[in-house]
Formats: structure tokens, sequence, C-alpha cells
């Protein structure tokens, strides 16, 4: 019988200890510790979150509307852009083969993690479908990083988005290098195009962008 106390009473010391290291790890994530632990948890937060969106955006391209993606945006506490100047897309970027009449984009941005804010833009007709979608993420600006770190995050941030639309598609890129554009492109079989560029500018600017649409 002493035996089944002694059992008992570890186990409960165990849980006890690991309750107390949960409410720990929250308590520095909760006051901004500067820990691996608290950017490991943000980093994976923020992939994660646009893991979800860009499934969402894909798996129901031929459907998606304002209504829906505003949802979503709002739920993952982005807040609405609005510009006072009229945004306007190429035809570099998307050639509007169908010339479908777009109007002003619906705009959210949001501190995606430590590191970067996230902009994204869903261009629409007057019904509010979505006849493309762009983000882009540019480097949080309160963060005090010299250019090797600052290069470093950029690049690991492209090739963790290129993972998660390899993964989500099913499908593996277009490697290119164009001037100082790193670029993927997929291009697949139900008529989506998606592009993903990095951009290294020689004085050491640097953004991301990812596209996509049906062509």
């Amino acid at each position: 019988m002493k035996k089944i106390y002694l059992v008992i009473i570890s186990i409960l010391v165990i849980l006890n200890f690991n309750l107390c290291a949960q409410v720990q790890i929250v308590e520095m994530i909760e006051h901004g510790s500067q820990t691996v632990n608290k950017l490991y948890t943000s980093q994976h937060k923020a992939d994660s979150l646009f893991y979800s969106l860009f499934n969402i955006v894909y798996q129901n391209f031929d459907t998606l509307n304002v209504e829906t993606i505003s949802k979503f945006e709002l739920n993952s506490k982005s807040k609405i852009v609005n510009f006072n100047y009229g945004i306007r897309l190429g035809k570099d970027i998307y050639p509007n083969k169908n010339n479908f009449k777009i109007e002003q984009p619906l705009s959210f941005t949001r501190l995606e993690d430590s590191s970067f804010n996230l902009v994204s833009y869903y261009y629409h007709t007057s019904d509010k479908s979505i006849k493309i979608a762009t983000f882009d993420w540019n480097i949080n600006n309160e963060l005090d990083l010299n250019k090797n770190q600052l290069f470093s995050n950029f690049k690991i941030k492209y090739n963790k988005l290129n993972e998660i639309i390899t993964i989500v598609t099913e499908s593996k890129p277009i490697e290119s290098k164009l001037d100082s554009k790193c670029i993927s492109e997929w291009k697949l079989k139900d008529g989506k195009i998606i592009k993903l560029l990095l951009f290294e500018i020689s004085n050491g600017y640097r953004e991301i962008r990812l596209y996509i649409y049906k062509k």
C-alpha cells in the first residue's frame, strides 16, 4: 500500500512541476521575455496562421469572396487598412485576360511575428468575388537588426513560405533568379498561378511578395 501512495505522490509532483513550467512559459511570453522559447512560439504561430490562411485562399479560390476572407482576417486579429490613394495591378503581375473590372482591394495588416509585418490585398470585382490575392512581408521597423541578421531573417522566411505553399499545393515550384529577385513559381493544372518573390536590392532593401490568381 505504501508503494501505491508513493507512486501517486510522485505522479502528483510531476504533474505539478509540469503545470508550473507551463505557467512560467506563458508568463515569459506574456511579459515579452526575449527567450528562444518565445521566439520559436511566435514564429511557429505565424507559420501556422499563414498556412491556414493560404489553405483557405488556395482551396476555395474559385468561390472566394470578400465576406469569407474578412471573417478569417478579423478573427486572426488583422486590422483593416484604408488607403487614401488608388492601388492598381500591372499586367506583369496580373494579366487579367478576362478583362475583369477590378475594384480597390480589401486590405489587412498584422504584426505576424517578432520580425515581420504582413499586409494582405484582396482584389475583387463589384460582386465581391476575389480575382487575385497578394501578400507583402516587410521587416518590423522596431527591430534593431544588422544587415546580416536582416538578410538571414528574410531568407528563412522565404524558404518557409516556399515550404508551406509546396505542402498545400502538393506541387514543387520552378525556381529562378532574375536581377535582384529570387522567384518561385507554381503553374498548376487547374489554372492557378502562384508566384513567391524575394527582393534583394543592393542597398540592403528586402521584401517578400506572394501572388495567387487564376489565368
